[in-house]
């Protein structure tokens, strides 16, 4: 990772997870929440969540602005995206998520 040549333990480091394939997004948080190192590099992170049932979807948006759905779509649920956060902050992260 980026992180881990560049960030030290005393620095502040706010993250943003955005890049439209769920799969991506969803590897790189659980590999911050899992590593403990990482972790200590990390103060706050922000990540959008997709999840089964998630309203855009419901809706149809998205679908027809991504090439890649259904191949990113995710399996998650409201429950996993909790657990997340929570073993974020148990980690010591700030960790906000938005749908």
């Amino acid at each position: 990772t980026l992180l881990r040549p560049t960030a030290k333990p005393q620095d502040f480091v706010a993250v943003k997870v955005d890049v439209d394939d769920s799969r991506v997004e969803e590897s790189v948080v659980w590999a911050i929440a899992h590593d403990q190192y990482l972790a200590s590099l990390v103060d706050e992170l922000f990540f959008e969540y997709h999840f089964f049932g998630e309203p855009r979807f419901i809706l149809g948006w998205g679908i027809r602005n991504n090439p890649a759905f259904p191949q990113s779509w995710t399996n998650a649920t409201v429950a996993t995206a909790l657990d997340l956060m929570r073993k974020l902050r148990e980690r010591g992260i700030r960790g906000h998520f938005w749908i």
